[in-house]
């Protein structure tokens, strides 16, 4: 109690005139590789939004049933885990663009797939590509964005990102749900209108490859950030060699010197698979708590277009809006969660603003038959668990070093899914034969167990 009290005192202290006058500047003058990265991540976010919204419904449209749906999708998770310790860590040595590059074509490939097939093993080969492309995708972008800024303006740039990436799923959303539904109504089959929205989905993807061509593989968090979050000057070769001195200007330039030499120095001595021992010990303390939250999530989170279709017999229409403006209030809240945890802490912000989302989310079931007092429940849920979510992912980056970035997103995104692909069959089998307000209440429990390991693990670190 007195944890949560301490929060809402600090938030309390939150001057407005403060936290306006200073939102503007704090995303302010980003590198510009790291603003096509960003353009990049929003184009590929909203084909996958595209796609992901319609792919259950279009399965369910084609006579597959919940555990058949559930089986795909654990399958395809299961592939992806486990391809992504080797495109990690070879998306540290060979460079991060070029594997956004061929994920980007295997993501095709998988869409491809699903539109010109109709047999249960041919959607398992299709979700396990596109598996294996989001694997090789996710933890390379993380390492690409998070060597683009200074330490201080990590958490901006992540929440920048995330905002840009949100606008477009929302926009994304909103069309998939609208389109089939126009093309049913004008005497077209439902199918067509899911095959029609997932090339719509290639187009995009199609449209991203351009923005990661352009894209520098280097550091650039030496070249325009400084402790104050403005432009920096490179210094001058002169200034570069005599880097030994007090001053906290040469200090800084020491430690970017020294990273670099130690990174030249070290690379032979290197072993592939192996991290540095501190961020073993990092990586290990957020990976636990990280998969309780994904293999709570799989109980649920692949299925609320079904439950709010099936269970609260809404339709599609309006549960597309309701995704579309979750998606931008996600969007909105991404931009103000930094500042808050620049304000109480990067962890007592994911503790807080998740806590709070697992009331909601038990809120969802108990608001049966009222579909309106669901989606509601549902919007606040979804803005609260996802908003300090890029927070995470900076705040875990962060701690290990940046030559070690790529393959440590890769460790943490492999343990997400294998934990995600898991659940997705046990809740869809008791779905079916039991009720489908049941596992709500099991996502909660790990929900709940979760928060507690990341303050337990993470809070006196993030007091420090």
């Amino acid at each position: 109690m007195r944890y949560w009290l301490r929060i809402l005192h600090d938030f309390g202290h939150i001057n407005p005139k403060e936290f306006v006058s200073s939102f503007y500047l704090s995303y302010h003058g980003f590198h510009v590789d790291a603003k096509k990265a960003i353009l990049a991540a929003t184009l590929n976010a909203t084909s996958r939004s595209f796609s992901g919204f319609v792919l259950v419904l279009y399965l369910a449209s084609l006579g597959y049933t919940l555990r058949d749906i559930g089986l795909i999708t654990s399958i395809g998770l299961m592939c992806g885990a486990a391809s992504l310790l080797p495109s990690g860590r070879l998306a540290d040595y060979l460079g991060r663009a070029r594997a956004m590059v061929c994920s980007v074509f295997l993501s095709i490939f998988g869409t491809v797939i699903y539109i010109f097939s109709n047999s249960f093993f041919t959607f398992v080969l299709a979700s396990s590509t596109m598996g294996i492309a989001d694997s090789m995708y996710g933890p390379a972008y993380s390492a690409l964005l998070s060597n683009k800024v200074s330490d201080k303006r990590r958490n901006y740039l992540f929440g920048a990102e995330r905002f840009s990436t949100m606008v477009g799923s929302t926009s994304a959303i909103f069309f998939a749900g609208l389109v089939p539904d126009i093309l049913e109504k004008s005497g077209y089959t439902l199918g067509l209108g899911f095959r029609i929205v997932l090339l719509i989905s290639i187009f995009v993807l199609i449209c991203e490859i351009p923005f990661l061509y352009n894209i520098a593989d280097r550091d650039n968090a030496d070249e325009l950030e400084n402790l104050d979050g403005g432009s920096y000057t490179q210094p001058s070769l002169e200034k570069v060699k005599d880097y030994k001195t007090e001053s906290k200007e040469d200090y800084i330039v020491e430690n970017i010197i020294d990273d670099k030499r130690i990174d030249k120095k070290e690379k032979g001595k290197e072993r592939f698979w192996i991290l540095d021992k501190e961020s073993t010990s990092y990586i290990a303390k957020y990976t636990f708590a990280n998969s309780l939250i994904a293999f709570g999530a799989g109980f649920v989170i692949p299925f609320m277009q079904l439950y709010f279709t099936i269970h609260y017999k809404a339709p599609m229409a309006i549960v597309a809006s309701v995704f579309s403006i979750t998606s931008l209030l996600m969007a909105i809240s991404y931009l103000l969660v930094p500042k808050l945890a620049e304000r109480i802490g990067s962890i007592r912000t994911i503790v807080f603003t998740q806590g709070v989302s697992i009331i909601m989310l038990i809120a969802i079931p108990l608001s049966y038959p009222y579909f309106t007092l669901a989606a509601i429940f549902y919007l606040v849920r979804t803005v609260l668990m996802n908003a300090a979510s890029p927070i995470g992912t900076s705040y875990i980056l962060g701690c290990v070093k940046k030559n070690e970035r790529a393959f440590a997103a890769s460790i943490i995104t492999l343990l997400y899914n294998v934990s995600n692909s898991l659940s997705p069959p046990i809740s869809g089998w008791i779905m079916a034969n039991y009720n489908m307000d049941i596992p709500f209440f099991i996502c909660a429990l790990f929900y709940m167990v979760a928060c507690g390991a990341y303050y337990f693990f993470f809070e006196n670190k993030d007091r420090k």
